[in-house]
């Protein structure tokens, strides 16, 4: 596939978004077609989105942005506005893509969502067409120009300056990704609830289930974890403040195994010692605390809506 081809068969604004998805490493980089006819039905996706939710303006919900909602959507594009900063900056393109585009576009659904019951925020939608514009107009200039355009705009887009962030309320993100965690496990409890699996005899075949109609769901929550796995969190913190990484296995195993609370559940232990592991690689530090920094019943409570949506 020439440049030519692939200009003439995805537009050019395409050809960058899969050039710059190509990798930022130093390994071969792979343009995908696959992806670049994805790219198209996103780009065309957000096109009618925005062009439905201008003519709609009107008719959104206007004074304080004050809904948990509103409050965690305004945080989660300032936060991509300084990730996609850094990464442009650093000529990391795939790191500028994922935060100036698929993470301010799954952002945008969450908070699509999360507004079923109040209804959006007129200010902030417009905000976030915006900043998404602006964002985006180093690797899709045609798009983003276009978008500059029905937001009323009679200058380019290329003469507009860089936005600034707001403020990065990084409990109220943390909050989010838990909001974000429980909703998508019990969409799918209740899924496979709703629709049990029915297993056939060999060769015969499937015997139809009816779906099941489901009317309330519960939720537990723990303020605290169990005084083992609290043991196994105070020693990898400590561990991790002096040397910025995890020790192995085999050091993490001979050290816990002599603990009172941890000796009696050690068939468990490694498990969730390869747990925090992976959570630590993905969130830092913040994976060895144990509590969070906000009321999770409340918050479950509050997006009681959100949840049963």
């Amino acid at each position: 596939l020439t440049l030519t081809q692939s200009i003439e068969t995805y537009t050019a604004d395409v050809t960058r978004i899969g050039l710059a998805d190509a990798g930022d490493s130093l390994d071969d980089a792979n343009f995908e077609e696959k992806s670049a006819n994805a790219t198209i039905l996103r780009a065309y996706s957000l096109l009618e989105w925005i062009d439905e939710t201008l003519k709609a303006l009107p008719t959104l919900r206007t004074g304080p942005m004050d809904t948990f909602g509103d409050k965690l959507f305004l945080t989660e594009i300032n936060s991509n506005i300084v990730t996609a900063h850094d990464a442009y900056d650093k000529m990391l393109f795939r790191a500028a893509l994922k935060a100036a585009f698929f993470e301010m576009q799954a952002a945008k659904q969450r908070y699509v969502q999360n507004s079923s019951g109040c209804g959006m925020h007129r200010d902030l939608v417009a905000h976030f067409i915006t900043i998404q514009a602006l964002v985006m107009a180093p690797i899709t200039p045609h798009l983003s120009e276009h978008i500059w355009e029905r937001l009323g705009h009679s200058e380019s887009i290329m003469t507009a300056k860089w936005p600034e962030a707001g403020p990065v309320d990084d409990t109220l993100l943390r909050a989010g990704k838990y909001l974000e965690a429980v909703t998508s496990d019990l969409r799918r409890r209740l899924k496979a609830k709703a629709m049990p699996d029915k297993k056939s005899k060999k060769g015969a075949a499937a015997e139809p289930v009816a779906p099941v109609t489901l009317k309330k769901g519960f939720v537990y929550v723990s303020k605290s974890y169990p005084a083992w796995q609290n043991a196994i969190l105070t020693y990898l913190a400590g561990k991790f403040a002096v040397s910025g990484t995890l020790p192995d296995n085999t050091e993490i195993n001979k050290d816990i195994k002599e603990m009172p609370d941890v000796k009696p559940n050690m068939k468990k232990a490694m498990p969730f010692v390869a747990f925090l592991k992976e959570e630590v690689a993905a969130k830092g530090q913040q994976a060895l605390e144990p509590t969070v920094p906000f009321d999770a019943t409340q918050l479950l409570q509050e997006q009681s809506t959100y949840l049963a949506s």
